[in-house]
């Protein structure tokens, strides 16, 4: 891996606690199978509001988070939308850890937003104005 990419899903999935973060990554792997055509969800983490962590993938598989470079990416996505408001300190806290945990494994990977690593034809806001990734580093 090249690229550790941070993704949020862009949207709120959950108003309260009509959902659990188990089925919240289930719509998601929904919508990317049935909409998008990916072979199951793109992310290979995936960090709930709470900061739970969620392995979706094995670390070697390849996933469909980045648009014509998902064979140099590894992508964790965090809940929520953060175009107003950052991610909570739980999921920073996690995120984190997760990110010291991968950077382990890979020294020479870089953390990067969704949208730094986005091809001008696929242009996105992904992870969100109010998410500094410096945060995590």
């Amino acid at each position: 891996m090249q690229y550790i990419a941070v993704h949020h899903v862009g949207v709120e999935l959950r108003q309260g606690d009509e959902l659990t973060a188990e089925e919240v990554i289930w719509r998601i792997a929904d919508y990317h199978v049935s909409k998008e055509s990916f072979p199951g969800i793109g992310y290979t983490f995936f960090v709930s509001r709470e900061g739970y962590i969620y392995q979706c993938h094995e670390l070697d598989s390849m996933t469909y988070g980045v648009a014509s470079r998902n064979h140099e990416v590894l992508s964790i996505c965090l809940e929520g939308s953060f175009m107003e408001h950052p991610p909570n300190a739980e999921q920073l806290a996690s995120t984190t850890w997760l990110l010291s945990y991968l950077r382990e494994l890979a020294p020479k990977a870089e953390v990067k937003g969704h949208r730094e690593l986005a091809l001008p034809d696929y242009p996105t806001a992904c992870p969100g104005d109010a998410f500094d990734l410096a945060t995590l580093l």
